[in-house]
């Protein structure tokens, strides 16, 4: 790709431009002439005396090409290029429904996400090269190369996923019953809870704690089996409402050591 970006604009400058031919008086005065035009290349101006120049003069060589449009047709092949690199040729449709009159304005929001997405996937690149880069030294380096070494994290980039994470738990704590893995609840309050500050360890261990009271309590085989699948929403439920009512850890005044209790 960054060789055609390179050779392309020459290839068009040679087929898209009008050209300049002119009869000189002689050999030498024609050498000089075409030092002269060619330095007419990069806008500029240049004096060609009478006595160099034919009975001719200087003249255009038409090429039949089309100027500006083709450079902008090459530069419209690029984009579509560089966008079907990255499997996400429909970003092209908004650009060419504006300035080419086909395509679709209807993949904006798809397009959002599509650019959440890049940004989300280059924050955590950088995460990883902060981590590896600079914590994991100054980790050994005071504390000896045994020490687990913490992992810098970049916030979400955007609350929609939030926002819909955690409507999807309201709706599973309010559920009598529900038929989902209890990893899935367990991984989903987590996600919730590091979102809003909670403590991720105490959240877990209320959620052990709750499944095997649930347990305990059990009458029946199923309701055994739904016991984590019950304590995590539980948890998850007692959270949700500690973030309505307080804010979370997140918010002054409270404290991310205290997780909610069932």
């Amino acid at each position: 790709m960054r060789d055609r970006a390179t050779t392309l604009p020459c290839a068009l400058e040679s087929q898209s431009l009008p050209r300049l031919w002119a009869s000189a008086s002689n050999d030498g005065a024609a050498k000089d002439i075409a030092l002269a035009l060619a330095s007419l290349k990069n806008n500029g101006v240049v004096g060609i005396p009478s006595n160099w120049l034919g009975k001719e003069g200087i003249n255009a060589l038409n090429v039949a090409g089309n100027g500006a449009a083709q450079f902008i047709d090459a530069l419209n092949w690029l984009d579509s290029q560089a966008s079907a690199s990255l499997l996400s040729g429909f970003t092209d449709l908004t650009a060419a429904a504006s300035s080419q009159g086909r395509g679709s304005n209807a993949l904006s929001s798809d397009q959002s996400a599509f650019f959440m997405d890049l940004e989300t996937a280059r924050a955590k690149e950088c995460s990883a090269s902060i981590t590896d880069g600079a914590i994991a030294d100054l980790v050994h380096l005071n504390f000896g190369p045994n020490v687990p070494v913490p992992e810098f994290e970049i916030g979400p980039l955007s609350t929609e996923d939030i926002e819909a994470e955690i409507t999807l738990l309201g709706s599973l704590a309010s559920a009598t019953t529900n038929n989902l893995p209890d990893s899935f609840v367990t991984d989903l309050v987590m996600s919730v809870g590091k979102a809003w500050g909670f403590d991720l360890d105490k959240l877990s261990k209320s959620i052990t704690a709750k499944q095997k009271e649930l347990s305990a309590q059990a009458n029946t085989q199923q309701q055994a089996q739904m016991a984590g699948t019950v304590a995590a929403g539980q948890v998850g439920g007692s959270m949700l409402n500690d973030i309505a009512t307080t804010g979370g850890p997140n918010t002054a005044g409270n404290s991310a050591a205290n997780p909610p209790t069932v």
